[in-house]
């Protein structure tokens, strides 16, 4: 019944239509589950992930990361302006295999779609840089020319590759290089500390003309291990 409601794509509704029908009067958020991810942090839940953000865009949902499971993750997870926000209940990203975008980027205007991402929460997510296996950059969070979005309470762990970052705001000109009014509150980023001759690990970037509205410490970029903000 709420597939209907919904009008989800035909393909989809054999995931999700066992779940959703016990609530047959309002649900809120998706899961990867529904889309068919495994959650053992082996297989790659990565093509889940993505359906369960795009539904979630199209539909005005928020994503729900579930306790009890990892979700193996390649590449990024893109969440774009439409989708409430992301939520953690205790499930954990785990970072498979890198690329630069590895994590989850919100992003707009700067890859080609209509608007930025406004509005848009990420809340006690964990996302595991899984550094002693994964030897390539890794991105926690990224978000793209953001404004008024909410970063809380956020675990990236496991980071130690050189250039890697665990929350990251870039304010870029094909984005008309709009990010005002951004939040980053009470964030862990976990990695090697900065030695005199190298910075592996970035905690904090914020780039171009990247605003944000409250940070517990200054914006600038910090190296540490762990670090808590």
């Amino acid at each position: 019944r709420l597939a209907s409601k919904f009008k989800m794509p035909r393909g989809l509704r054999h995931c999700v239509s066992s779940t959703i029908e016990q609530n047959t009067n309002y649900w809120p958020y998706v899961t990867p589950l529904m889309f068919g991810a495994v959650g053992d942090g082996v297989v790659d839940d990565s093509t889940s992930l993505r359906s369960a953000t795009a539904f979630a865009r199209a539909q005005n949902l928020e994503v729900v990361i579930p306790n009890g499971f990892t979700f193996g993750i390649t590449g990024f997870i893109g969440v774009q302006n439409g989708v409430q926000g992301m939520r953690g209940e205790g499930g954990i990203f785990k970072v498979l295999e890198s690329t630069y975008a590895t994590g989850i980027l919100g992003f707009g205007m700067h890859a080609g779609v209509p608007d930025n991402p406004t509005n848009v929460y990420f809340k006690n997510l964990v996302i595991d840089g899984n550094s002693d296996n994964v030897t390539t950059v890794t991105n926690g969070i990224y978000l793209q020319n953001p404004v008024d979005c909410l970063i809380e309470d956020c675990q990236v762990l496991n980071l130690k590759n050189y250039g890697s970052t665990g929350v990251r705001i870039s304010a870029l000109a094909a984005g008309n290089r709009n990010s005002t009014g951004n939040v980053i509150r009470r964030c862990t980023v976990q990695g090697p500390m900065r030695t005199p001759k190298s910075t592996p690990v970035h905690a904090i970037v914020l780039s171009g003309v990247a605003d944000v509205a409250d940070i517990v410490d200054d914006w600038t970029t910090r190296h540490v291990s762990p670090n808590t903000i």
